[in-house]
């Protein structure tokens, strides 16, 4: 075993959890070891393996992988490397500040809180499984066959491994129709609503994918032809369920997957080609009534759906008269923002835009006017790229956009006003985070 002339200094801590009868948790203790085993030289540096991967910030925290995709590390934006793990898989970003891992020897989930520290864990086998997570919550199934028995156990926990809630019932449920919506809500099935705040079941049928933003959530769009109207389905963290009469004008062949965010939701209707904006606080619509110069341009295949009013601002796909692709960007009140520019966006997010041109990529502020290009710091085009494509339009998230560089495979992150956040991952004070599971008797 070669030496070093560091002090390797192993602290082990030993955490245990005790619950109440009522809320025993089936959540196993762990123990958990924890070393400084990084060692300050230039050639534990230059021997680091390359990163596969890099997540966006969120929470001031951000994954990447190195060497292997089960070998992760967090950063923050400063570029220290906090702390990783060996033979983990990622299942979510930190938020509520949790994030969700999985070991991928035992099929174990753990939470983790945004020091790397295991707040509670989850082992899975043929009879017990993770369905759901999000913001520090897991939702578990077991099930229960025998010659007079075949039924599913649910139990639904909060970041501690304390059972908020259980039920049992013959209906299986899975991870394809279970899932988290964000602000403490599960939704199981098509129809039962959990809100753990409030501790209340709410029922209502949805045939779309759900999201809390904030305190109001869509749920679909209906059309009753006993009463000759369309209309829009809604529901609050108070599980209290409402319907929103569409008028006629906005039209009636309205795509129903549809995202509440910054208190507007965006209404689509690509067979009649319209766009329409609802504001909940006003209860209002406002249909896209812009000039023709602009509409008879736009390109109905490529938006991407659920449409989202980031920052009150939509993005709008064009097609020039020259066959190249522009975006041009409207407020909430479809009050143009930015005229078309030539080149490739996402949505606005952050309060900038970003887009990308044939030999460039542009960053926007809030007000449509240019804050930087990455030509102007120092970044040629084909010099880097985003993660999975040669694409490089990335939005920003938490205040921070991402790129790589090709070839070293660095990744960079650029702050709102583009400058780089930090220069190099810094590795040389990592916590090498190692998990032992306790064995039951």
């Amino acid at each position: 075993m070669k030496k070093h002339n560091v002090v390797l200094i192993m602290i082990l801590l030993l955490v245990c959890v005790g619950c109440s009868k009522k809320n025993e948790s089936n959540a196993k203790i762990v123990k958990e070891s924890e070393s400084i085993s990084r060692v300050d030289t230039s050639e534990e540096e230059e021997n680091r393996e390359p990163y596969l991967m890099w997540e966006d910030f969120s929470e001031d925290r951000a994954w990447v992988a190195m060497g292997k995709m089960t070998h992760i590390g967090c950063i923050d934006k400063t570029g220290e490397l906090l702390f990783e793990y060996y033979d983990m898989n990622i299942l979510t970003s930190f938020n509520n500040g949790y994030a969700h891992i999985k070991d991928d020897n035992d099929s174990t989930v753990y939470v983790i809180d945004v020091n790397g520290n295991v707040q509670s864990s989850y082992p899975e086998d043929s009879k017990r499984e993770v369905i759901a997570y999000g913001d520090g919550y897991t939702v578990t199934k077991e099930h229960k066959e025998g010659f007079d028995q075949n039924e599913y156990t649910y139990q639904i926990y909060d970041y501690s491994g304390k059972i908020l809630e259980e039920f049992t019932t013959e209906d299986e449920l899975t991870g394809d129709n279970t899932y988290y919506c964000g602000q403490a809500v599960f939704l199981f099935g098509t129809s039962n609503f959990y809100f753990i705040k409030s501790g209340q079941w709410v029922e209502c049928t949805t045939s779309i994918q759900v999201h809390f933003y904030e305190n109001t959530a869509a749920v679909g769009v209906n059309y009753y032809d006993d009463e000759g109207v369309t209309k829009l389905k809604i529901i609050d963290l108070d599980g209290v369920i409402s319907e929103i009469p569409i008028p006629e004008e906005i039209g009636r062949n309205l795509r129903d997957d549809i995202v509440i965010k910054n208190g507007v939701c965006v209404l689509a209707s690509t067979t009649e080609q319209k766009l329409s904006i609802y504001d909940l606080s006003q209860n209002s619509f406002t249909e896209m009534k812009l000039k023709p110069y602009y509409t008879d341009k736009i390109n109905w295949d490529a938006f991407q759906f659920p449409l989202i009013c980031e920052s009150n601002k939509i993005v709008l796909p064009l097609i020039g008269d020259d066959g190249e692709a522009y975006r041009m960007v409207c407020d909430d009140q479809w009050n143009v923002i930015l005229e078309p520019v030539k080149g490739y966006a996402d949505n606005y997010s952050c309060q900038r835009l970003v887009v990308e041109t044939t030999d460039d990529t542009i960053i926007y502020d809030e007000n449509g006017d240019i804050v930087c290009s990455l030509k102007d710091k120092g970044y040629e085009k084909g010099d880097y790229q985003s993660m999975f494509t040669q694409k490089c339009p990335v939005p920003y998230a938490d205040d921070a956009m991402k790129f790589v560089i090709v070839g070293s495979g660095e990744p960079v992150y650029l702050g709102k006003n583009g400058d780089k956040l930090f220069e190099t991952i810094n590795i040389k004070k990592t916590k090498n985070k190692t998990i032992e599971n306790n064995k039951d008797n």
